[in-house]
């Protein structure tokens, strides 16, 4: 496989492997969105301030259900991306 297509499978693969822990596979909790974060990217939720989860829960959350869907969670990471682009084209 090319180098994007097993990105995008381990993007995927990583969303699944933490919805299956509580309710349903299709989203994440707000807990499961937590562990995904404190352990895929440590840095983002520095020294676990409660206070950053929250307000990146509601960013990303639009529905009434308290989850994160799978086009949710994306929006996330290709912000991610594109802050992280943005940081290395500035140096």
């Amino acid at each position: 496989m090319a180098d994007l297509e097993v990105a995008i499978c381990m993007i995927m693969d990583v969303f699944a492997r933490y919805a299956r822990t509580r309710g349903s596979r299709q989203s994440l909790s707000k807990e499961e969105l937590r562990e995904l974060l404190q352990k895929e990217l440590p840095g983002l939720l520095e020294g676990g301030k409660e206070d950053a989860m929250d307000k990146l829960f509601r960013g990303l959350h639009t529905g009434e259900d308290a989850t994160v869907s799978f086009q949710e969670f994306i929006v996330l990471v290709a912000g991610l991306m594109s802050a992280c682009h943005k940081h290395f084209q500035e140096d």
